[in-house]
């Protein structure tokens, strides 16, 4: 395939997984922030996206690279400051993660195995689970696949 082709089938398959992603956990979204993200991720974004410092001050520190952070900033600048924005934003780095996942797959396999274990890892309750969620985890899991993967 050419160069345009394989990006080209790669973007339709990202769009492909963020919209299953986000059917599936569309009554998620609204939920409120809990765990490790009220308590530092959340906050530290939001230290972000209002003083635009990449080191919080509203919370600890945790030395983390504000990447996510710097995502869901961008994210509430465009499209308003919420849990369901945040959590969406989320999907698309799980979407990312997917793809990375199902493009590896078909490099050591093919395209039946990809399929099938990208749907595995999708419904992995875990990876289902930590997809809506503003963590820095799937985020540094899609990259790694995708330094994996290059």
């Amino acid at each position: 395939m050419k160069p345009r082709q394989i990006l080209a089938s790669r973007l339709f398959a990202f769009v492909l997984l963020a919209f299953a992603l986000i059917v599936t956990h569309w009554h998620l979204l609204r939920l409120p922030y809990f765990w490790d993200e009220a308590g530092h991720y959340v906050p530290a974004a939001r230290d972000l996206l209002l003083a635009g410092s990449l080191i919080p001050h509203s919370v600890p520190s945790n030395a983390h690279p504000p990447l996510v952070m710097a995502w869901l900033a961008l994210a509430w600048k465009i499209f308003g400051y919420s849990p369901f924005v945040a959590r969406a934003a989320m999907l698309f780095i799980a979407a990312f993660g997917l793809l990375a996942a199902f493009e590896l797959a078909r490099e050591v396999a093919n395209r039946q195995v990809a399929i099938a274990s990208t749907l595995c890892v999708a419904l992995y309750p875990i990876y289902f689970a930590q997809s809506s969620l503003a963590h820095i985890d799937l985020a540094a899991a899609a990259l790694t696949l995708w330094g994996i993967l290059f």
